[in-house]
């Protein structure tokens, strides 16, 4: 009887190797479609990559991992990983700046027009950096996330997400209309 584990490709070791990319590995450029391809040496090129934070919330900056995107559109393998983006020079970093900021744009609130709580749902009325916006929350503590005593994530029906770093700053009206459902 054959073992279907002897015929996999990769082994856990394989798999469980963390990949350290710095500065002077990495050749990042935009394709003529838009997307972001990665060049290692002479050897490694990727037409198209993927980027994702590991902590977007905590530390954003840091831990970005590099992944090959296929044919298909889908997330491959790992390719490695940027420790710190602080540490990639100046035109590479405004690449995997502006790829991030696309994968994770984030709108933060600047005030609470009005917010209502109804059949499950908390609507909003608000002003945010990407413009006023009416935004549908399910009511439930997994869509208003307080990531510090100040600081406020707001995931809406549709999975975007919506950033108040400090709630107490904002006008009156809008802490109070905040606090009943934070």
């Amino acid at each position: 009887m054959e073992n279907k584990q002897d015929n996999k490709l990769e082994t856990i070791d394989d798999i469980a190797v963390l990949r350290f990319l710095e500065d002077e590995d990495i050749d990042l450029t935009k394709t003529e479609g838009g997307f972001l391809s990665l060049k290692i040496g002479e050897e490694e090129e990727y037409k198209r990559i993927a980027l994702q934070r590991a902590f977007p919330l905590s530390r954003p900056n840091e831990y970005i991992t590099i992944r090959e995107v296929n044919d298909k559109r889908e997330l491959g393998k790992e390719i490695g990983i940027i420790l710190n983006i602080e540490d990639i020079s100046p035109e590479k970093r405004r690449l995997i700046e502006d790829e991030l900021d696309l994968r994770y744009h984030t709108p933060v609130v600047l005030q609470v027009y009005s917010l209502r709580d109804e059949y499950g749902y908390i609507y909003m009325n608000v002003n945010t950096t990407a413009g006023k916006k009416n935004i549908t929350v399910p009511n439930s503590s997994n869509n208003f996330i307080r990531l510090s005593d100040i600081r406020v994530l707001i995931i809406d029906m549709d999975g975007n997400r919506f950033e108040i770093p400090d709630y107490k700053t904002l006008d009156p009206k809008s802490v109070r209309l905040l606090e009943t459902v934070i």
